[in-house]
Parts: structure tokens; C-alpha cells; sequence
């Protein structure tokens, strides 16, 4: 529904600049009311949205969930801390009190996994991220096993002690991939990366260390396994920051003045990577690292002044390393966790309005609306013909469209049940599921999910002619789910949004003159017809990415009217073929078009969306009557230009009983 937008901006700056910048952000985290003062973040989520960790308050240490409104919640006072987070931010993996690993989901259940035979305490350090796969570390009898549990069997296994058992080394789990196929930690004293085979057989973890190294570690590993980051301590006693990736091994390096690097978290993507700097071994400054920038302190890398604050460490990143979560001191010299944000650099006006508006039109349904009217329902003649009281149908549209820069999708499927009252009146009620997807420029897409039901009604207006009314009524509800795409800083940047409501609503009232006129075998019916659709999507915000976007609220309603005839004409006792031909002109609409503000930098609005005014629409179908009580249709449709699909196959059964 893209159509030539103009565009309206409250800040001058963003229509006459080329660029963009985004605006870098630092904030403390707080801590929970009471107890001590201080909070620890270990890990985020995919989109930022998310982060865990563990706070001081009444009950000692709790475990602890932040949110990206700045809300803060212990997710249990037996919970100590929380180490690791799904990348959806649906799991949540730590210790309890009582040193046990635990599991917490999104409704707030709490699962304490099962310890290896003869342990005396566990730690979850990481889970995947349907929650199936956990990883961490248990006590063993003063040793310390790595160990994955798997939801599947509620197990938990040795599982680097498979091939090779030995009781007195030490291993630990810290990070498992997305799909839980990849751990990844340390075993004696060598990083280790293990990766489920397809063969059955027990997996041999790859083992790793820069050269002339004595020992190492990994603690992170991104998304889909590839990359590996953490520290190998070199035989001159200096720990090395390290990024594994098809085993090539490289060392990140250090800040001036500082002998220690250790790299503790990896972007979902493996670009960027995390942790501090030390001149002791124990954190003091924290740092990001990208191949094209080298490593850098928080400040320079936001740009802004964090002056009074002590940045010790940072712990964890989020899918595009954009958002960096980690440790501290704030100015009244208290620990506290923080959080780092900027967008990667800059963005072209010209792209990003277009991926503005684009996920906009992706998500107005008032199409699918109008197809629900004219589809499957563009036939009342056809339903309303088998003579029974009672019949039931089931009926599907399927097509696509790529016109206005929207390249679409969709599908509707529906049951029903028809009464005819007498030989006047007939009510027919239905309901269905509707979906569509949007493809959108830079790979973004946008998803539409829905329900709908239907209320119609058919009278005949006169007894010597045969007149009839039909009057249909329809509401959909449905979930949208969209990824916007966009340029940024050279690069493809995401920001995301799920679940978000929205309502449409259709009226119908059509007058056909049936079998009006009959020419050699054909039957003409002609009608005409008004419509008045209504949607209104709620407002929302996105997540992740450098420049997410807050939307208002939008609506968009349209008149139309058509005139039209359906043409029929039967080959033998048992096939036909129908016909309509019918033009249609949009009297008037009024569309909210696209407002909100780019989070940090401005406000704007599109224009909403013009069509083409008066366009014409054809369908040709095949029926065939089984018998006396059932029939099937098949009818293509096609339309020239205007607030209807190019094409759609509709398929409708009709059971009378």
C-alpha cells in the first residue's frame, strides 16, 4: 500500500540532511529497594530487550530481570543470581540460595535441574533458545564438571567425559549457540568448543589457545556457533583477549597502559566483541572490540562523557553489538550494573523513510478485508442457489500483489453455516483464519495473523422479481509481527516488533437483479454495490537495531461502490461456468498515514497512501455440482489497479443438508 508519501518532519534538520547520526546512551541500572546496594548484568537478550543479572536487597542477593521500559523485578528471593538469558528472552538459567542450577520461564515457573551423581552444588551459566539445552558447571567431589542438561529426557550428562574420562580434571560449560548444537568453555587447560555430529557418535571437542599460551579459556560463543571469543594466558604470565573462528585464532589486543585483555561476550552476529582490560588480572576498564575499530573503551566508543563512573567490565551484547550491558562503580562509589547503547553509525534519509513506510503498508489489513467481501463472498448467487434449509460450506483465497513497492502474500481459509428461513430469507454465519506476509526492502518482512467471522444475510425485495439484498458484515483480529531492514553505516541493521493488535472491520450491502436476462444459455445478474472498510493498528515501538522507531496509532477507513454483473451459463447437468465483470470506484478515504518518532532524534509523518480512484475487476471459475446437495467452485480473479490484489484463486464446497 506504499504510494508516494510526502513527508512532514517536526525537526527541520531531518528533511534537509542527507544523514543521520544516532544518539549514544549510558545509564545505570539500578538495584531492588532494600539490603545492600549494588546489581551485577551477565547477559541480554537478542534485541536488547532483556537483561539479567543479580541485585542487593531485603533478602540478600536475588536474581534479577530488567526490562527495557526500565522495569526491574527479582524473578524469585530463593534465586541468587541469573547468569545466562535466551536469546528470545524467554528462558532465564542461574544458582540458587543453595547453589543448585535453575531454570525460569516466561510465565515464572521455576525448574531446579538435576545434578550429576555425587555433586554438591551447580551453577547454569547459559540456555538455548527454545529452553531446551542448559549448560553450566556442578561441584564433584571438589571437582569442577562442565554439564548440558536436555529438557527432551530432564537429564543432565558429563558430556565432555564421554571419550575420555578423568575424574580429577576440571571442566566448565559457560555458553551454548542458539540451537544448543555448540558449547562452548574450558576442559583442563585448554578453551574447548563442542559441536553435536549427525552420526550418533560422541562428539571430541576441539580444543584451542593462541600461540605460546599455557592455558585458556572460552566464555562466549555467538548465535549459530561460529565464532568463539575469550582469553589464553600467554607463558609470559599476560592474559590475551582471543576470537576463534574456522580455526584461525586471533589476539584482540590490549589499551594502552593496561598488560591484561579478556574477552568475555560476543555479539549474536560474531562481529563484535566484549569484556575489560586489567593491569592486575581483576577487571578495570571495560571494553568493545570490532575488526575495523580495534579495541576501545566504552566512552570512546559511545562518544559520550561518563565521567564519576568506574566501567569495570563489560559482561554481555546483544545480536548486532549495539547494546552492551557490564559492571561497575557509579559516582557514590557503589557496585552497579550499566548498559551502553548507540546506533552503528549513520543512516541515509531516502532508505530509512522508505523502510518507515514500508513496514507501515505492510501491516494494514484493510485489504484482506476486502478480499474476505469480494472473494469468496463475491458470489452470493452461487451460495445462496441449493435448495435445502440447511447447508455448510468451507471456502479459501490465495493469491499475491506487487504493486505500490509491496511485494505480498496471502492466504484466508473459512468454514460456515447457511439457513434459509423460506423463500425469502437466508443467514449465513462463518468464521476464519487470514494471514499475509510482506517482503520489505534489505531483507525486512512483515507477518499478519488473524481470525475473522462473518454475518450475512440474503432477502428477495419483491415476489414477482428476483430482487435480492445481501448484507454482509466483517471483523478481523489480528497479530502482527514485522522485521524493518535498513542501511546502516554500510552495513543491514534490524529493529523488530511482535505481536502488536490490530482491528479491521467491513460492511457490505450489495442489490442483485438474478437471472435478469437469458441469452443463448447465458444468465446475466447484474448488481451494484456499497462497501465501507475500517482498520485501526494499535501503537508501538521496536526493539534492537541502532535506530528503532516508536509508531502512533493509525487508522484508515474507505467508501467504495461498485456495479457489476455475474454471467453463468451451464455446459451439461453437472458443470457450469461463472463470469463477473464489475467496476469499482473509491468515493473517498481517510488514512491516518505513518507518525511516530525515531527514538532520540525526531518525530515525522507520511502522508497516507492514495489509490488509484476507479479500476476494474474480472473473475472467471469453473462449478461442478455433485449432486442435488453439494457442489465445488473454482474462480480466478484479477484486477487492474486500486485497493485489491492483482490476483487470488478462490475455492468454495458447498454441503447441503
Amino acid at each position: 500500500m506504499l504510494v508516494k508519501k510526502l513527508l512532514l518532519c517536526s525537526c527541520l534538520s531531518f528533511i534537509v540532511c542527507t544523514q543521520i547520526h544516532a544518539e549514544s546512551s549510558f545509564d545505570g541500572l539500578g538495584d531492588l529497594p532494600g539490603g545492600q546496594t549494588y546489581s551485577f548484568a551477565y547477559d541480554i537478550s537478542a534485541d536488547g530487550s532483556i537483561i539479567v543479572g543479580r541485585s542487593g536487597s531485603n533478602n540478600g542477593n536475588e536474581a534479577l530481570r530488567w526490562t527495557q521500559n526500565g522495569a526491574m523485578m527479582s524473578i524469585g528471593v530463593t534465586l541468587y543470581s541469573a547468569y545466562g538469558v535466551s536469546t528470545n528472552g524467554n528462558f532465564i538459567v542461574g544458582r540458587t540460595d543453595n547453589s543448585k542450577a535453575f531454570r525460569w520461564t516466561q510465565g515464572g515457573a521455576i525448574e531446579i535441574l538435576p545434578e550429576l551423581a555425587n555433586s554438591s552444588g551447580s551453577t547454569a551459566y547459559a540456555v538455548s533458545d527454545d529452553g531446551k539445552f542448559v549448560v553450566g558447571s556442578t561441584n564433584k567431589n571438589g571437582i569442577n564438571k562442565a554439564f548440558l542438561w536436555e529438557e527432551s529426557t530432564n537429564t543432565t550428562s558429563n558430556f565432555l567425559d564421554v571419550l575420555n574420562n578423568n575424574p580429577n580434571e576440571h571442566t566448565r560449560a559457560y555458553d551454548i549457540s542458539s540451537d544448543g548444537s555448540v558449547i562452548v568453555g574450558s576442559k583442563g587447560a585448554k578453551a574447548f568448543r563442542w559441536k553435536k555430529n549427525q552420526l550418533g557418535l560422541p562428539p571430541i571437542p576441539k580444543l584451542f589457545e593462541l600461540p605460546d599460551s599455557i592455558s585458556s579459556i572460552a566464555y562466549s560463543v555467538s548465535y549459530d556457533g561460529s565464532v568463539v571469543v575469550g582469553k589464553s594466558r600467554l607463558n609470559t604470565g599476560t592474559d590475551e583477549a582471543f576470537r576463534w573462528e574456522n580455526d584461525n585464532i586471533i589476539n584482540l589486543g590490549h589499551i594502552t597502559d593496561f598488560r591484561h585483555s579478556v574477552a568475555k561476550g560476543v555479539s549474536g552476529n560474531g562481529n563484535v566483541a566484549i569484556g575489560y582490560v586489567s593491569t592486575t588480572g581483576t577487571p578495570e576498564k571495560a571494553f568493545r572490540w570490532t575488526s575495523s575499530t580495534g579495541m576501545q573503551t566504552i566512552p570512546e566508543w559511545l562518544g559520550v562523557n561518563t565521567t564519576g563512573w568506574a566501567l569495570k567490565e563489560a559482561t554481555a551484547t546483544n545480536e548486532d553489538g549495539s547494546i552492551v550491558v557490564g559492571n561497575g562503580v557509579n559516582p557514590d562509589g557503589q557496585s552497579e550494573a550499566w548498559l551502553a547503547k548507540t546506533g552503528s553509525g549513520l543512516i541515509g534519509k531516502t532508505s530509512f523513510n522508505k523502510s518507515i513506510v514500508e513496514a507501515s503498508s505492510g501491516m494494514n489489513n484493510s485489504q484482506m478485508i476486502g478480499t474476505i467481501l469480494h472473494g469468496s463472498h463475491g458470489h452470493p448467487k452461487s451460495k445462496y442457489s441449493i435448495d435445502s434449509d440447511y447447508s455448510m460450506w468451507a471456502t479459501g483465497d490465495f493469491g499475491s500483489e506487487d504493486r505500490y513497492d509491496i511485494d505480498r502474500t496471502f492466504g484466508l481459509g473459512e468454514v460456515g453455516l447457511l439457513h434459509k428461513f423460506n423463500d425469502k430469507l437466508a443467514l449465513s454465519l462463518a468464521i476464519g483464519k487470514s494471514w499475509s506476509k510482506s517482503k520489505l526492502s534489505f531483507g525486512g518482512e512483515t507477518k499478519v495473523d488473524g481470525h475473522y467471522a462473518t454475518l450475512e444475510g440474503d432477502y428477495r425485495l419483491l415476489e414477482t422479481t428476483p430482487l435480492y439484498a445481501t448484507l454482509t458484515y466483517v471483523v478481523n483480529k489480528s497479530e502482527i509481527d514485522s522485521k524493518r531492514a535498513y542501511e546502516n553505516a554500510g552495513t543491514i541493521d534490524y529493529s523488530n516488533i511482535n505481536g502488536i493488535d490490530q482491528l479491521s472491520q467491513g460492511v457490505r450491502a450489495r442489490f442483485q437483479y438474478r437471472d435478469a436476462k437469458t441469452i443463448s444459455n447465458f444468465s446475466f445478474s447484474p448488481f451494484v454495490e456499497y462497501a465501507y472498510i475500517h482498520s485501526k493498528v494499535d501503537g508501538y515501538t521496536e526493539v534492537g537495531g541502532g535506530f528503532p522507531v516508536k509508531y502512533n496509532e493509525s487508522t484508515f477507513s474507505s467508501h467504495e461502490g461498485r456495479l457489476g454483473v455475474d454471467i453463468d451459463t451451464t455446459i451439461n447437468s453437472k458443470n457450469s461456468i461463472i463470469a463477473t465483470f464489475e467496476g469499482v470506484h473509491l468515493f473517498d478515504q481517510n488514512d491516518d498515514g505513518t507518525s511516530g518518532e525515531i527514538i532520540g532524534l525526531n518525530s515525522f509523518h507520511f502522508i497516507g497512501s492514495k489509490y488509484n480512484a476507479t479500476w476494474m475487476k474480472a473473475s472467471l471459475g469453473h462449478e461442478y455440482t455433485f449432486d442435488n446437495k453439494s457442489k465445488f467452485n473454482t474462480v480466478l480473479n484479477a484486477t487492474s489497479k486500486g485497493m485489491e490484489p492483482n490476483y487470488w484463486l478462490s475455492l468454495n464446497y458447498i454441503y447441503a443438508f
